[in-house]
């Protein structure tokens, strides 16, 4: 009978440790799902031999690039970003020039993200999923 008691204690120490590691999240796994749509790089070629990528962190951070004279000097500039899935804005704020955040309304179909900006005086922008 001990052999028995002893293995319903290993069994029940093995099950609960099992339950705890399955069942045992963290806000990053349920923020990672609400900004996955926009995770990756996007791209847009502007008129003035300009090419700008947003490249999305999923620890919600990311870069914007601007790459001019024919892509062989650039300027990166990071951010941190927060969206909200549900009412589709984007707000992010520029390491290099924190005020005021930059709010975007987000649509996103197919490969291709479209950012108006609502607030801030910054750029609107038809982008293309390049990575």
């Amino acid at each position: 009978m001990n052999f028995n008691n002893n293995m319903k204690q290993v069994l029940h120490i093995l099950l609960t440790l099992l339950l705890l590691f399955t069942f045992s999240c963290n806000d990053d796994n349920v923020n990672n799902d609400n900004n996955s749509i926009l995770i990756g790089s996007w791209g847009e070629q502007f008129p003035a031999d300009e090419f700008f990528e947003l490249t999305f962190y999923n620890d919600d951070t990311g870069v914007m690039t601007v790459y001019y004279n024919e892509g062989k000097k650039k300027s990166p500039d990071p951010f941190t970003y927060s969206f909200d899935k549900n009412t589709m804005k984007l707000v992010i704020v520029f390491d290099s020039d924190p005020e005021p955040p930059i709010v975007y309304d987000v649509k996103v179909s197919e490969g291709w993200l479209k950012l108006d900006c609502i607030s801030g005086d910054f750029e609107d922008f038809s982008m293309y999923k390049i990575k």
